[in-house]
């Protein structure tokens, strides 16, 4: 999704797509957002824990480049909005609780069917210290097969922590490169690259 705010005023959705390079393109397809309000200029979404879509519009006359004086007394300053998108008919998800949480619940909460949730867990665990968070890795990826389609993101999940501890782990880069599934490979080329780079 692309927010734009010149000429098309909205939210456009596009499809990706990628190769095993990990070339990545999109297509275009069905706005998501559009409004007939000139003011209109969402600035950033984001999904709640709750599976909706959060938008932020800045709501202003003016959309900025400076062809406007900063000082502009059309810049509005106090007003804007966020919209809450949903989907009608679909329950919204329930709260997880995250903040203050265990490094092995957290951990956990990586197998979540939902990003957002996998995300913020990230963060969580970020506040741990690296040594007890990599020890306690290192013990709950034994539970998945490398082998099985199901678990790769598991161990992918994983080696983003590994990286982003600063730590370089061989043996699990090894496994995700040769996962069995794709996108787990072009996640870990990555990885491996980032990782090359800095030695």
């Amino acid at each position: 999704m692309i927010c734009n705010a010149i000429g098309f005023l909205g939210i456009k959705q596009y499809t990706l797509a990628y190769d095993d390079e990990g070339d990545v393109w999109g297509t275009e397809t069905k706005d998501l957002l559009v409004s007939v309000d000139r003011n209109l200029r969402p600035t950033d979404f984001e999904i709640g824990d709750d599976g909706a879509l959060y938008v932020s519009d800045w709501q202003n006359v003016i959309v900025g480049h400076m062809q406007h004086n900063v000082r502009d007394p059309n810049r509005n300053k106090t007003h804007g909005r966020i919209y809450r998108v949903t989907y009608e008919g679909r329950p919204l998800s329930k709260h997880v609780k995250i903040d203050g949480q265990s490094i092995n619940k957290l951990l956990d909460l990586l197998k979540h069917p939902i990003n957002g949730i996998r995300q913020r867990a990230r963060v969580e665990l970020s506040e741990h210290p690296s040594d007890k968070v990599l020890a306690a890795t290192e013990k709950w990826v034994k539970q998945f097969d490398p082998k099985a389609k199901e678990d790769a993101h598991h161990f992918l999940e994983a080696l983003w922590l590994y990286q982003r501890n600063d730590t370089r782990n061989e043996a699990l880069l090894q496994q995700v490169l040769n996962s069995p599934v794709e996108h787990a490979r072009i996640s870990a080329r990555t990885v491996k690259q980032f990782w090359d780079q800095n030695l």
